[in-house]
């Protein structure tokens, strides 16, 4: 008998648990037109955070009031449940929020400020990503980009984190001089721990890969006198063969058919034109391979950049 009453016990507590767990994040919506969402306590908002409930955090964090019990984190579990939902643009704005209004000690509020750039990175929101930047260092003179941009931040950065950010920026932007110029710094700042990580070197081996970019009209003058040989300036050993051989083998039949028939003859005249017209696209295709060779490198190294903006500030 005692079994059987522990037994309804535990199956009672075990629904009653099911239940809360799985149905109270939707009832607390529910609550939302009486205002009570933003009394919910921080560890109510946790439970929703870790348990993907990113929906409801969402909707919870508009009635969020400064200077409420955890405003500050309630705000951040709000930006990074509208990341998750693909509402960057709330997220970033709620992370704004947070960096110029909440009283945070120095490294935390630089902590938030590097995930805030690496998000204006990974949606390659460059303008924001440089306006954030000089209002932070309270430039006065216009806003500038470029050059003028690394010149201004990069040699007051002491932060190792902040010269990455930099980093990544210039190869988005394709600005690789300065893209080196701070990656070098971050590498002379950063602590011996982030030097032997696996996607710092991977970075490092990509960004000396793309000085290697080839130019595409080389590979179309050498095309010209050389068939074939542009593509192989591209890196395509067998379709520059290919080239060379089927120019080069209509250019024969052109010439031995002038020889033998004349040059006005109709053999002469299509053989010719053949040959010209493969010869176009030969010269044509070593300047598009090369064009495609160069995005290859800055394809790789995008999705390097990209694999640390995710690894380090994407929650």
């Amino acid at each position: 008998m005692i079994c059987k009453k522990r037994k309804i016990i535990c199956t009672t507590v075990s629904i009653l648990y099911v239940l809360i767990t799985n149905l109270a994040p939707w009832s607390a919506l529910a609550q939302e037109e009486s205002r009570l969402s933003y009394s919910f306590p921080l560890s109510f908002w946790e439970y929703l955070y870790l348990n993907d409930y990113h929906q409801p955090v969402a909707t919870l964090v508009e009635s969020v009031e400064a200077e409420s019990d955890y405003w500050v984190r309630k705000l951040v579990l709000g930006a990074y449940s509208n990341w998750h939902l693909r509402n960057h643009d709330v997220a970033t704005k709620l992370m704004e929020r947070v960096i110029n209004e909440a009283v945070l000690d120095s490294e935390e509020k630089k902590s938030y400020k590097r995930k805030l750039e690496g998000w204006f990175l990974h949606t390659r929101n460059f303008a924001k990503y440089e306006s954030f930047k000089f209002s932070h260092y309270q430039a006065t003179h216009e806003r500038v980009s470029g050059n003028d941009f690394y010149n201004l931040i990069a040699p007051e950065s002491k932060d190792p984190l902040e010269l990455l950010n930099l980093s990544i920026h210039g190869v988005f932007s394709r600005d690789l001089n300065q893209a080196n110029k701070s990656f070098a710094r971050f590498l002379d700042m950063a602590e011996e721990d982030y030097l032997g990580r696996a996607e710092f070197q991977n970075f490092q081996h990509h960004l000396d890969i793309v000085p290697s970019c080839k130019s595409p009209v080389k590979a179309g003058i050498m095309s010209t006198f050389i068939p074939g040989s542009g593509t192989l300036y591209a890196g395509r050993r067998w379709d520059a063969i290919y080239s060379f051989a089927i120019v080069s083998g209509f250019a024969a039949l052109t010439v031995e058919s002038i020889i033998n028939n004349g040059i006005k003859s109709p053999s002469s005249m299509i053989l010719g034109t053949i040959g010209l017209s493969f010869h176009v696209g030969n010269i044509f295709g070593s300047y598009s391979r090369v064009i495609e060779y160069n995005n290859s490198i800055h394809h790789d190294l995008d999705n390097v950049s990209d694999y640390i903006l995710d690894k380090y500030y994407i929650p």
